[in-house]
């Protein structure tokens, strides 16, 4: 019984490294700057390294914790844009009201823009002015679809 119990434990210890390992080599990073802040305009540039797939769709939140309605948090983003680590342009689709299908290419890296429009004085939504910028994480940043809990910087 001893040793049944035992493969078994190294069995999920070998599952965690290996996980671990995965989600190590990928990342997810933001980078948020205000060049238009009287316009109420902040851009975002997501960076996505290790996710090599044909295609990356990332998504715009549509629910903000302990706010049980749906929101439009995607009429806010603008101005979308892809491209791999040397700049070229990447195509970039709209496919529903909050996905963005990169066209990645098995790329290892891939860096996506857009700007996001925040005039609305809210707890779940974005404000920016040239005095200051409120943002609420739901209304600002995306996701790549099936990482939600992915670690983000």
């Amino acid at each position: 019984m001893l040793l049944k119990t035992s493969g078994t434990a190294f069995i999920l210890i070998i599952f965690m490294v290996i996980s671990t390992r995965a989600s190590a080599q990928s990342s997810i990073k933001f980078d948020v700057s205000f060049s238009e802040p009287q316009a109420h305009y902040a851009e975002i540039q997501m960076e996505i390294n290790g996710i090599s797939k044909d295609f990356i769709d990332v998504k715009m939140p549509v629910w903000t914790p302990g706010s049980y309605l749906v929101r439009e948090y995607a009429r806010h983003v603008e101005s979308v844009a892809a491209c791999d680590e040397d700049g070229n342009l990447i195509e970039v689709k709209k496919i529903n009201k909050n996905t963005w299908r990169i066209s990645s290419n098995n790329l290892d890296k891939v860096v996506f823009n857009y700007r996001l429009y925040g005039f609305e004085v809210s707890v779940r939504t974005n404000f920016i002015d040239d005095s200051h910028a409120f943002l609420s994480p739901a209304a600002t940043f995306m996701y790549v679809d099936g990482m939600l809990d992915h670690p983000a910087e």
